[in-house]
């Protein structure tokens, strides 16, 4: 199976990048850096290329060009002698006060902090759970855990992971998740996991000896962190009809589908999750991942490194040809250019004057830089017939680099299906 694609984006820009890159040990992701890079001081050429220095100046840290330092101060050290990431501290200074403590002083600079917010909770690192190959400590907690309601049925605390994992039948899902107030942590959680698979607010007389075997069931809580743990039996998720394989909606749908939506639950999201190795095979994975992007790039197929890219910002209110400048501006610098998902077809930027100045830009930018450049374009709409003359009228304008554009899909519409 192929590998995917990840892709990073959610606030970031080049400043946020090192430590992110460090935590997960690579930077063979996709970027597509918003505010990151039309947000920058200097432009979206800037932008884009600050966000390739982030990633180099870690590379340079990591190979110990700078000598036994920390990493924020291997960052500033690189960003005094380039002008991009310098911008970049100067553009986004409260993420820079917070990740870079005293930069100003080593960068020479007094003037006042910009507005920038920072909103990346950089202390959420050390709650990425360590499925494979890790201990679990539990902690002893204070918060009262009373078994009520589905508790007795939905969760089972003397699971270990170990076992779960061993035995191979379960997908495992670790959620940061805040009850309302008043609500005990752990009757929340099993009230969850029951939502999430056979259960539902009220006993049903249907419940058969056979449905409990596939409940899911809370195996692990710390309510101080917020953290909690459920195991999923394999059996619970769909197949198709056609071949046998499991389908990614369905796990989608059980772990964070109709639990989104419940009265006792503040909030809920998804930060790790494991499947098992034999029910991992049942997935066919993507028909392209990020080597086919370095390749079309001209980066080969190996450690191609970060893949440069934004989304056209403002998302809503650009004409056809101010919108291809923008491309052509973040081309300059950068990789792939992604359409936000309300661009369509508007009547101010109709599709069939906005593409060929996207076309006009990338031809233009490919000529100038010497790179490979990357679009991907949203079809979505409520027709799949509209959808697929879109995708074909895209196709047609790009020509002979087809290769080089791929199709978005909106999740509301992929919603709407299920």
């Amino acid at each position: 199976m192929k590998q995917t694609t990840p892709i990073i984006s959610g606030g970031m820009n080049a400043l946020r990048l090192p430590a992110f890159f460090e935590n997960l040990g690579h930077s063979n992701v996709i970027l597509t850096a918003g505010g990151g890079a039309f947000g920058h001081k200097d432009g979206p050429k800037q932008g884009a290329i600050s966000c390739a220095q982030g990633e180099e100046s870690w590379k340079l840290w990591k190979a110990g060009t700078y000598g036994d330092v920390s990493l924020s101060d291997g960052v500033v050290e690189y960003a005094k002698t380039h002008e991009e990431l310098k911008g970049a501290f100067l553009t986004f200074q409260k993420d820079a006060d917070q990740i870079y403590p005293g930069w100003k002083e080593k960068l020479g600079y007094t003037g006042e902090s910009s507005v920038q917010a920072a909103s990346f909770n950089w202390q959420k690192k050390d709650l990425a759970a360590a499925f494979v190959g890790a201990s679990t400590t539990r902690k002893a907690s204070s918060v009262a855990r009373r078994a009520l309601d589905q508790s007795s049925r939905y969760a089972d605390l003397s699971l270990t992971e170990e076992d779960l994992i061993k035995n191979g039948q379960h997908v495992l899902v670790a959620y940061i998740m805040k009850p309302k107030a008043g609500y005990d942590y752990l009757a929340t959680a099993a009230h969850f996991a029951a939502e999430s698979s056979t259960g539902t607010n009220v006993n049903v007389c249907t419940t058969d000896d056979f449905t409990k075997t596939v409940d899911a069931l809370v195996y692990y809580i710390d309510p101080e962190n917020e953290e909690m743990k459920i195991a999923y039996p394999t059996a619970l998720f769909d197949r198709n009809i056609t071949d046998g394989r499991a389908m990614m909606c369905s796990v989608l749908t059980l772990s964070i589908g109709n639990n989104q939506g419940m009265g006792d639950v503040d909030y809920g999201k998804i930060y790790d999750i494991y499947f098992p190795p034999q029910y991992l095979r049942l997935f066919d994975g993507p028909s392209c991942c990020v080597i086919d992007m370095w390749r079309i790039l001209g980066r080969g197929t190996v450690g191609g490194g970060l893949v440069v890219g934004t989304i056209i910002k403002p998302k809503l209110g650009l004409q056809p040809k101010p919108f291809g400048q923008a491309c052509y501006g973040f081309w300059q610098g950068g990789d792939f250019i992604k359409n936000d998902e309300p661009q369509g077809n508007q009547t101010f930027c109709q599709m069939n004057e906005c593409i060929p100045e996207v076309v006009k830009a990338m031809r233009a930018a490919q000529e100038e830089t010497g790179q490979g450049k990357l679009f991907s374009a949203n079809i979505t709409a409520d027709d799949p017939n509209e959808m697929i003359a879109r995708a074909k009228y895209i196709l047609n304008q790009m020509g002979p680099m087809a290769e080089n554009c791929a199709f978005l899909v909106d999740g509301t519409w992929l919603a709407a299906l299920r």
